[in-house]
């Protein structure tokens, strides 16, 4: 065996979507984080592999639906790591553009990657940055289909696994979920650790992991509402209450029905919403009022300054199997910024009711926006409000993380 260079670990990750450096998701916080960790030596990042017909689909919807889909950042993104530009410190990122191989011909099989190829692509990257001098931990989020093959490739000293959703909740057909349910099962009987964000997922994913942990989201601290940045000259040219959502505009999730009612009943007050509306765009039915504003995709620090001008934020989400397994992060967000906040009974509310007024009804949501203008319902809990984001911020999940990664090698 190989003695290592030092003690510190080299960490590859393996993010399931291609949205790396957009939204501020939680994988995007844990690499950030990750990064700053002196046990930590250096970050090889993997967005998910993506079709070069996928590609120009994206190239496409940019076009079509500029102001309301992800389709242009992701591509702008996935360009920027494919150049080089997404790197920085310990940080690289990678993209695996491929092709379907029955779409190949003759020798442009040569030439073209496939899918079949992305191990050797990986093999390649790793090996040229010499991996295996330290300890290597492997990051997943599942799911990820390539990633047992890999695992059994490269053999790496410790996996994490890091389950944000149950992707088996999402709407989709019966034998997609039952491949999802497989990958879930294979990933996590590989992995040495698992985390999971929420209780829900803890519990459904227990027959698959055997060292599984409840690690929520956090929040970031350097943002002060009393220093927020220079309004948005969007948001100046809306007269009247905000009362804000930010966050992908799926009907999976969010509540229509009590966003017409507030709509309807409140002309006085603007609904604005910050987010895309690439899973489908039926939420856009509301743009047939005067006082709701869709003002796009921002990418992360761009939406924390439109989210620090808000004078409520919203968490209007039904309660169905799909928030069930969730812990919206963006609730961490509103909370950094001292914002009042105004929630529906979702799973996992109760850890935040203690500052967030939760409405069970669409009147007491209503009375919930009122109460939070026309009272400073921030200040009396200022104090305790700091406590809990210094206990839940993103430094205290990581370093917590990385104890039971030193544990469990030691084990």
């Amino acid at each position: 065996m190989t003695t290592p260079v030092d003690d510190r670990f080299d960490l590859v990750f393996f993010w399931k979507q291609n949205d790396t450096g957009i939204y501020g998701r939680r994988q995007d916080m844990l690499v950030k984080y990750l990064a700053r960790d002196s046990r930590i030596a250096r970050i090889f990042h993997f967005d998910a592999p993506i079709r070069l017909l996928a590609a120009g689909n994206l190239a496409w919807e940019s076009g079509r639906n500029a102001g309301s889909s992800q389709a242009l950042l992701i591509l702008r993104q996935t360009l920027r790591r494919k150049l080089g530009l997404a790197d920085g410190g310990k940080l690289r990122s990678y993209t695996y553009l491929h092709v379907t191989r029955r779409r190949l011909n003759g020798h442009l099989s040569r030439f073209l990657p496939s899918a079949q190829d992305y191990p050797d692509y990986l093999e390649r990257k790793l090996l040229r940055h010499g991996l295996g001098q330290r300890r290597t931990l492997f990051w997943v989020c599942p799911n990820d289909f390539y990633f047992p093959s890999i695992q059994e490739r490269f053999k790496p000293d410790l996996v994490v696994a890091d389950i944000i959703d149950d992707q088996r909740t999402w709407p989709s057909t019966p034998e997609r979920k039952a491949e999802l349910a497989a990958n879930y099962a294979e990933i996590l009987g590989r992995s040495d650790l698992v985390f999971a964000n929420c209780r829900a997922l803890l519990n459904e994913m227990r027959p698959f992991a055997s060292n599984i942990h409840l690690f929520p989201n956090a929040a970031e601290q350097q943002w002060n509402r009393d220093e927020r940045c220079a309004k948005p000259r969007a948001l100046k040219r809306i007269n009247g209450p905000i009362i804000g959502y930010a966050g992908n505009l799926d009907l999976a999730r969010i509540d229509l029905e009590l966003l017409r009612h507030i709509a309807t009943n409140k002309p006085e007050w603007n609904l604005v919403f910050l987010g895309s509306t690439h899973k489908n765009r039926q939420i856009l039915a509301l743009n047939r009022f005067r006082n709701v504003h869709f003002l796009g995709i921002k990418r992360h620090d761009e939406a924390v300054r439109y989210i620090s001008h808000f004078d409520v934020a919203i968490l209007p989400h039904l309660d169905n199997e799909l928030t069930r397994h969730m812990n919206p992060l963006k609730m961490y967000v509103y909370f950094s910024q001292n914002l009042p906040v105004v929630a529906t009974p979702v799973a996992d509310i109760e850890e935040f009711n203690w500052f967030a007024h939760v409405a069970r009804s669409p009147a007491a949501f209503i009375e919930g926006i009122a109460r939070c203008l026309e009272e400073d319902t921030v200040s009396p809990k200022a104090a305790r409000m700091r406590e809990w984001l210094a206990t839940n911020c993103w430094e205290r999940r990581v370093n917590d993380m990385m104890a039971l990664v030193e544990d469990s090698l030691q084990d």
